[in-house]
């Protein structure tokens, strides 16, 4: 029997019981060297730094740690490797265009292992897309809000005050104005925070006092970025009051593309305490905006320059005043319909002639705006010529006809015209009224009873085919009585539900109109189209009347009180 050693009280001849297995140490990182485990934080692709938060000291570091924080040794302290701690997740540490993220574990024994991992590639790239957006963004903004203005100041101002202080901190356009003169607009950057937006300022200068590059690059053919040497050179005569040249660290100016529309040029400058110079990444969102403004500048230039043609069509097409003819009592009115350019393709006309007679023309000119400005004025015109060497309705329209096939000829699109020529002369009594027509409303005739009467008219619109022969109808009217001729845009007059006024309503209200003066027809018809209309016509509103005077008697004066008593009773 043998007794135990390590154990007096043990029985004789007891077995000895096995001795207990040695507890594995701690496996961590310091204790690197056990079952492979500092092979495997060697190969890791994170930096790890173990440090003794006792001592302060490193206790371990891999290769990679070394890679990102540089020479790292064991023993070192902590403190110098500058690892910062996040209470909300990892943290990070800049220097230079390097980015580290740390991230800190406790361990075992008083210990921590640090993670850290060099992602500047990763911080460039997301900053490269972020940027991007905050670009695209910007951008979009500035079309979305230079699209909508038509104009060229308005448009030329907020491209100022976009520019400031996205891209600048002064931000100068420049347009070539008339007789040698420029005009430009400043924008500059609020000098203490909160003030609000950019102030935008405005004036004129003659072109011989801008700075020779400036001179050059109005009007360049393309949008090229200039950059002086001495930046303040190209903002001389533009600097705000306050502002010397000093204060300007760095200036660009780029000619905007406009096609030649309108001739202009962007400076934008930068002060010390901005962002500094400008940079080739900021050349993307300068192109990009100057491009935007030139596309702005150009529409709004070319709009204005349509709404100066238009208002001369407009006042150029507005009917000249009725001429005084003995014996003939005229009236007409004329309602351009809804068109932004206020120009319409309707018109009418009267000439007095020598002898004491008259020839009118009322037409219509197919489409709107300014083409059909064009076309209308090249019909008024051929007829004031052609009246002075030819009278006969008929014949009138067949040489009118012929110049407007010719004209379509050299034409993109064919165009036509209805219309009704007429001739009056003194007869009988009364007055003779002769007429032709090409595809035009049929002309009425209201009797001294209230009856109504549609003159048979026949013929093509004007313009479809040469040759035309149209047919002339003469018609007699006595003292009293009336010939009108409207444009479609009467009979074709929309009202509730889409009805048309129609040729049925027109003879009824004009037969209302009986004993009323030529002036009052003609308005009373315009207002019932209106009215019809809501108020807002679709098409050109035009009524033309020719009356044979009624005697001047207390009869007569008394039908006309008659009628608009009566006729006030029906529009109520």
């Amino acid at each position: 029997m043998v007794v135990d050693d390590l154990d007096p009280n043990a029985a004789p001849d007891a077995p000895r019981p096995a001795a207990a297995p040695p507890a594995p140490p701690p496996r961590s990182v310091a204790a690197g060297d056990r079952d492979g485990w500092g092979d495997v934080v060697e190969a890791l692709d994170e930096g790890v730094v173990v440090v003794d938060e006792a001592s302060g000291t490193v206790a371990g570091v891999n290769a990679e740690a070394r890679d990102v924080l540089g020479a790292v040794r064991v023993g070192a302290p902590a403190a110098d490797l500058g690892l910062v701690e996040d209470a909300h997740g990892p943290g990070e540490i800049r220097t230079g265009d390097r980015v580290i993220r740390t991230r800190r574990v406790p361990l075992p024994r008083g210990r921590s292992a640090w993670f850290v991992r060099d992602v500047s590639d990763d911080v460039r790239r997301i900053d490269a897309v972020l940027a991007e957006r905050l670009r695209a963004r910007f951008l979009a903004d500035c079309a979305a809000r230079l699209g909508v203005l038509l104009h060229p100041d308005r448009t030329a101002a907020v491209a100022v005050g976009l520019a400031v202080p996205a891209l600048a901190d002064l931000a100068v356009l420049v347009t070539r104005g008339r007789r040698g003169r420029v005009r430009w607009w400043r924008a500059e950057v609020c000098p203490r925070p909160g003030e609000g937006r950019a102030v935008v300022e405005h004036g004129e200068s003659r072109a011989s006092a801008l700075p020779a590059a400036l001179r050059d690059l109005i009007g360049a053919a393309a949008p090229v970025p200039v950059r002086d040497a001495d930046a303040p050179a190209l903002l001389d005569g533009f600097l705000p009051a306050g502002r010397r040249a000093e204060d300007v660290v760095d200036a660009v100016a780029v000619a905007l593309d406009s096609g030649g529309v309108a001739p202009a040029v962007l400076v934008l400058a930068r002060y010390p305490d901005g962002r500094g110079a400008f940079d080739l990444e900021d050349w993307p969102t300068v192109d990009g905006f100057v491009q935007r403004c030139g596309l702005a500048l150009a529409a709004s230039a070319t709009f204005a320059e349509q709404g100066r043609m238009a208002e001369a069509f407009r006042a150029h097409a507005a009917p000249p005043p009725l001429p005084d003819v003995p014996g003939v009592e005229l009236g007409a009115a004329l309602r351009h319909g809804q068109d932004l350019a206020r120009v319409g393709g309707d018109f009418y006309q009267a000439w007095a002639e020598p002898n004491g007679g008259m020839l009118f023309a009322v037409g219509d000119v197919c489409g709107k705006g300014v083409p059909a400005a064009g076309l209308n004025a090249l019909v008024r015109h051929t007829l004031s010529g052609l009246w002075r060497v030819e009278r006969r309705p008929a014949r009138l329209v067949h040489l009118l006809n012929d110049v407007i096939v010719e004209a379509n000829e050299n034409a993109d699109t064919v165009r036509f015209v209805t219309g009704v020529v007429g001739r009056v002369t003194r007869g009988r009594g009364g007055l003779d009224v002769t007429l032709a027509g090409g595809g035009h409303v049929p002309p009425l005739v209201l009797r001294r009873d209230a009856a109504v009467e549609q003159l048979p008219l026949a013929g093509l619109a004007m313009g479809v085919t040469a040759g035309a022969e149209p047919v002339e109808h003469t018609v007699h009217l006595r003292p009293g009585e009336t010939v009108v001729v409207v444009s479609d845009g009467v009979t074709e007059a929309r009202g509730r539900g889409g009805e048309m006024f129609g040729t049925a309503h027109l003879p009824i209200e004009l037969a209302r109109c009986a004993g009323m003066p030529a002036a009052a027809v003609a308005e009373r018809l315009e207002m019932l189209a209106l009215a019809w209309a809501g108020g807002v016509p679709h098409d050109d509103v035009t009524v033309f009347v020719v009356q044979a005077p009624a005697a001047r008697s207390a009869r007569h004066l008394q039908s006309v009180t008659t009628d608009s008593s009566t006729d006030g009773g029906t529009d109520a």
